[in-house]
């Protein structure tokens, strides 16, 4: 024979007491779980003037397009920064058109200049067919890159551009922040946090994907480095890691071989307005 209990109501304030402790847990274990990516608290926070740009040729559009999407699963589409594309010649409809499908953010197309002058523009023409190497395929970072069909001069400017000095373009005036793209860079891994306000509320002026290089960039790169540590030793943060910017290893050696050649796939840097880019 089965005896039936009878359920006596609790008190209310039992029961308040009771979500109350509930809610406190709740809390509690979510202020105390750890995050891999940094907490980003500012009462008065404002979203920083930011864009991802990247100098662009016509035939990047492939590796372009590959970039856009893993940057926009893995950052963008949270945060819907302008994308701001600069080329040395206008580029076509077509091109337009898929890298804005390609995001929700607002893109802007604008042609290199040095100085008032537009940069020189040539088409992409294969080495092979005209029966000599190219003459800047071994000065060119990446091969896949339209930089290896440019004429020398033109490649110059165009690097030295992409180095720095494009952060002075009028387009950009509108903006304090940038993460500067390259058509093909892969983004694999998902980031969390915004970069921007990150940078900016710890006082980061530039950030740096480790890149691989060619023994001769490494050369020029580190001599430079140098060069800026020893004019402007109080800039450099105590856990600053710049060995291997500087092709030393840990034990003060250079890594030699070990490095092979690859570019690098993309920085964030605040636009510092004056002599960006200069040491």
């Amino acid at each position: 024979m089965t005896s039936w209990k009878q359920c006596i109501p609790l008190p209310p304030n039992f029961v308040w007491l009771a979500k109350l402790s509930r809610l406190w847990l709740l809390v509690w274990l979510s202020s105390h779980v750890h995050s891999p990516y940094p907490r980003i608290t500012r009462a008065d926070d404002v979203t920083p003037r930011a864009a991802l740009v990247t100098l662009a040729y016509e035939y990047d559009l492939e590796p372009l397009i590959s970039s856009m999407h893993q940057l926009e699963d893995a950052f963008n589409s949270r945060y819907n920064y302008d994308w701001v594309f600069f080329s040395t010649a206008p580029l076509s409809e077509e091109f337009r058109r898929l890298t804005s499908n390609a995001t929700t953010a607002t893109c802007v197309y604008e042609v290199v200049h040095q100085g008032d002058v537009p940069l020189r523009h040539r088409e992409k023409k294969d080495p092979i067919s005209q029966g000599q190497p190219s003459q800047t395929s071994q000065e060119a970072a990446s091969p896949t890159r339209g930089d290896t069909f440019e004429p020398p001069q033109t490649f110059r400017q165009l690097q030295r551009w992409n180095n720095g000095p494009f952060a002075k373009e009028k387009r950009l005036q509108t903006y304090d922040w940038f993460w500067r793209i390259e058509p093909g860079a892969q983004f694999t891994h998902d980031i969390g946090f915004d970069i921007f306000r990150f940078m900016r509320d710890h006082n980061i002026a530039y950030g740096s994907s480790k890149a691989n290089f060619t023994p001769l960039q490494r050369s020029l790169l580190s001599h430079q480095v140098k060069r800026f540590l020893e004019k402007h030793p109080d800039l450099l943060h105590a856990e600053a890691d710049v060995a291997w910017l500087l092709g030393l290893s840990d034990n003060g050696r250079s890594h030699g071989d070990s490095l092979k050649s690859q570019e690098s796939n993309s920085d964030a840097t605040q636009i510092v307005s004056g002599n960006f880019g200069n040491d």
